[in-house]
């Protein structure tokens, strides 16, 4: 016989194979942006502490300008040194980020469900990874360098070869400049600790998520025939039936139904025709979802029919054109009517199908039963449609169903035993839907999100605070005369402590309702992977900005009550 010409497609192995989701590239999205922000925080930063050193220099730097040196002479050297300083920190970020990811790495691996099997991605630096850092690094040298830069290359000659440190302290308080500054870092920050918050909740809520169906006790079996044993589809349906016949006199199960466990893959699209219409032809009509199922299937999984009834065991072995859908479906197609006696046809003829397995080919099946809208194909949405086909007796279908009247892993070492007893060869996988449920694709990015969103989120929290913490104390050290004066004229430590906090505080609230709309704008990309929970959850942004606003507290506190123990005659010496 000729031989066919065979087409091979070759994936590459850095999106793992497979084509990403829209919840997967969420996450993905989420990190690479939660990544940059943390970069704008450290540039913020150290912008910050590069403006209150530049006024600390006005004195050196009045002195070169009245020799000659030109404005952009001077935003020259002060660019310099921050690009060098940029470019150290971006070598000493590069062997740490080489670690980290390792062990980033190691740990998502490790985190991930046993059935998606290793991840391994190599990470060591290459020329691409070194040319990136160093114009990353040159891009935030520039970024935190030219504000301080222009502030600090236009002084005013003549005051600043006449005015003390406590004068300058005064500039420094009232520059709009360090505010606005401390504001970004706030805003960044703040929305960053709301998305992860957000997602951690998220993750928490998919665990108490109802999916409509058993998930305590039941578990979801994968069949797998070897290939090349001369397994056809009659000889795998008759070791299904056998296998399910078997399972059923073992101790301690309920009941055995065959058909597709919910989340556990193996879905089939269909189109479909409405009541034998045929004003639409075959290649527009909608798609819909379907499995094949046996009559006891909805009993296993505990799932009630809320109008009509299932479908019965003489009408399976009959072959009888019956269905059951979900009632989003019947809203779908019949939104205000009954859609028990209605009639469909569907015809998965042009799907992807096996030879083996049975499917639909264009028969009008008459609808006698609607069930609660589950969550059976993705956990974060119940399904928008769905149909339940009778499965015929000795037809091969790779799922079933087991429920216990215990603890469904208690039953694991005795069934083994009855698939070696009927074919040792036959490979099957077993998993409690509870743990489907852990496995499930949008849970496991959910939670790994929340994870690496936290993680950048401390991050992000950590530099803010620090940077608050840096400006506050430079600015009550340059006012350490002022605080003098004020103490020496009558005033009261807590009067000054409140003076300081106050003005502290107040780009922090800036920056805060900044964040908080920010956050409010950028959490309704988040929806796929919160599970329900709404973008706009209080605990969510009330906890976080309870928990920034104390963080920025204590750190204003700390340096400004520090100011208010200084002895006012020493003070008043301090220039």
């Amino acid at each position: 016989e000729k031989s066919k010409p065979v087409t091979i497609t070759l994936t590459p192995g850095s999106p793992f194979g497979f084509r990403p989701t829209a919840q997967e590239m969420t996450v993905v999205g989420l990190v690479m942006g939660a990544v940059a922000l943390v970069l704008l925080i450290a540039c913020a930063n150290i912008a910050g502490l590069q403006l209150a050193r530049s006024v600390a220099r006005q004195k050196e730097i009045g002195v070169r300008s009245a020799l000659g040196a030109s404005r952009w002479r001077l935003i020259r050297q002060l660019l310099t040194e921050a690009t060098m300083l940029a470019v150290l920190a971006g070598g000493v970020g590069l062997l740490f980020a080489w670690w980290a990811m390792r062990f980033l790495v190691a740990a998502i691996s490790n985190s991930l469900p046993a059935v998606w099997g290793t991840l391994a991605l190599e990470v060591d630096p290459d020329l691409h990874v070194f040319g990136y850092t160093l114009i990353v690094a040159l891009f935030a040298g520039i970024l935190f360098g030219l504000a301080p830069a222009l502030e600090a290359s236009k002084p005013n000659l003549i005051l600043v070869l006449k005015e003390e440190g406590a004068a300058l302290g005064v500039k420094l308080r009232k520059s709009r400049m360090r505010d606005l500054l401390i504001a970004t870092q706030v805003a960044i920050c703040l929305t960053l600790l709301i998305a992860a918050g957000l997602l951690a909740r998220g993750s928490s809520r998919a665990l108490r998520v109802e999916p409509g169906f058993e998930t305590k006790r039941v578990l979801g079996l994968g069949i797998t025939m070897p290939p090349g044993l001369g397994y056809d589809a009659k000889k795998s349906g008759a070791i299904v039936r056998q296998l399910a016949e078997r399972f059923c006199s073992v101790p301690g199960v309920r009941s055995v139904a065959r058909g597709r466990a919910p989340l556990f893959g193996g879905l089939r699209r269909a189109s479909v025709l409405l009541d034998g219409s045929q004003q639409e032809s075959k290649d527009r009509a909608p798609t819909v979802n379907y499995s094949y199922v046996t009559p006891n299937y909805f009993d296993t999984l505990s799932i009630p029919i809320m109008e009509g009834r299932t479908f019965t065991e003489q009408e399976a072995r009959a072959g009888t054109p019956v269905t059951v859908i979900s009632k989003a479906t019947a809203r779908k197609f019949w939104p205000g009517q009954s859609a028990i006696g209605k009639q469909v046809t569907l015809d998965a003829s042009r799907q992807f199908h096996t030879s083996d397995e049975p499917y639909p080919t264009g028969h009008p099946f008459e609808v006698v039963g609607v069930t609660p809208d589950l969550r059976s194909v993705w956990l974060s949405e119940p399904d928008s449609d769905y149909f339940y086909m009778p499965m015929p007796t000795d037809s091969y279908y790779e799922s079933m169903l087991v429920r216990a009247e215990n603890d469904p892993n208690a039953l694991m070492t005795a069934l083994g035993h009855e698939v070696k007893a009927v074919d040792p060869n036959v490979i099957v996988y077993a998993e409690t839907l509870d743990g489907l449920l852990t496995n499930n694709t949008a849970f496991v990015f959910s939670r790994i999100g929340a994870i690496l969103s936290t993680i950048i989120g401390l991050l992000g929290l950590l530099l803010a605070s620090v940077g608050i913490y840096s400006m506050v104390s430079h600015t009550v050290v340059r006012r350490t005369h002022e605080v003098g004066i004020r103490m020496a004229l009558g005033a009261r430590r807590t009067d000054v402590l409140r003076l300081i906090l106050r003005e502290s505080m107040r780009p922090v609230a800036l920056g805060m309702m900044v964040g908080l709309a920010a956050s409010a704008a950028a959490s309704r990309f988040l929806t796929a992977l919160l599970f329900g929970l709404s973008s706009l959850d209080a605990l969510a942004f009330v906890g976080v900005s309870a928990l920034l606003c104390s963080v920025a507290l204590l750190a204003s506190y700390i340096p400004a009550r520090r100011a208010t123990q200084v002895d006012p005659m020493v003070a008043l010496r301090c220039e």
